[in-house]
């Protein structure tokens, strides 16, 4: 007996938490459960709004508005300690675009009078043409020096040391390359290639002169051609529209 009450006092806390377990376990199985229905109204989505059946109906007679007293209305602020007088004058500095205009135009009427008018402008542009045939004879007559001596000699053939001579009638070299020292060591010979060049100055093309040349190697052809277009001569307006000539190259070893 007194091992049974031994175990019992032992063991009471696990006794107790077991009786508990099953008492919790009892009462949630034997309670009944109750289902309750609630009816819920709908949120309204839209403005319900009721208007009487006697509502005023939008009539140009219902919105008339008198505007007399507006129309003595002449400014939005007023000083009351302004005493000046009233008036209708306009005092605005802006002027219409048409009159404004017309200042101009009688203004450059006026200058182009005092300046002498059509007399003037015809005498100013006299001179102009005057001024201009002058330069083109004095261009013309530089030429001409520049021609002769570059044709010195009997059939214009380059001297020993000069690496290019061009032939191109009253007209003078602004820029002429020489490829003389371009090719590989041991070449030696010259290349005639003729020219086409506009008013302008500009070779507008280069062809080789094979009868005219002395040795036709493909780096002296080549370079003499490239050379030969990007050479550039005077301005001219009383040379032809396209004017043929010729350049030589002369190559050294």
């Amino acid at each position: 007996m007194n091992d049974f009450l031994d175990k019992i006092d032992k063991y009471k806390f696990g006794i107790v938490a077991a009786f508990a377990t099953y008492l919790a376990i009892f009462i949630y199985v034997q309670l009944p459960s109750v289902e309750f229905e609630y009816q819920l109204s709908p949120y309204l989505l839209e403005a319900d709004m009721e208007i009487p059946p006697d509502e005023i109906q939008l009539l140009p007679e219902n919105i008339k508005v008198d505007l007399s007293v507006a129309r003595e209305v002449k400014n939005a602020v007023r000083d009351e300690n302004d005493t000046r007088k009233q008036s209708d004058k306009n005092w605005s500095s802006q002027k219409e675009m048409s009159k404004v205009d017309q200042s101009v135009e009688d203004l450059e009427k006026q200058f182009y009078e005092e300046a002498g008018g059509k007399a003037e402008r015809e005498k100013i542009q006299a001179d102009m043409e005057l001024r201009k045939k002058e330069q083109e004879k004095n261009q013309a007559n530089k030429n001409n020096k520049n021609d002769n001596m570059n044709n010195a000699g009997a059939d214009n053939a380059p001297q020993p040391n000069t690496l290019a001579s061009f032939n191109l009638k009253n007209r003078t070299s602004q820029k002429l390359p020489k490829p003389g020292y371009l090719c590989p060591q041991g070449t030696k010979g010259t290349v005639v290639i003729r020219i086409k060049v506009d008013q302008n100055g500009y070779v507008t093309e280069a062809k080789l002169d094979p009868a005219s040349s002395t040795k036709l190697i493909g780096c002296m052809v080549e370079n003499a051609e490239s050379y030969a277009l990007k050479a550039r001569f005077n301005i001219s307006s009383s040379a032809p529209s396209i004017q043929e000539g010729t350049i030589t190259y002369t190559y050294v070893p």
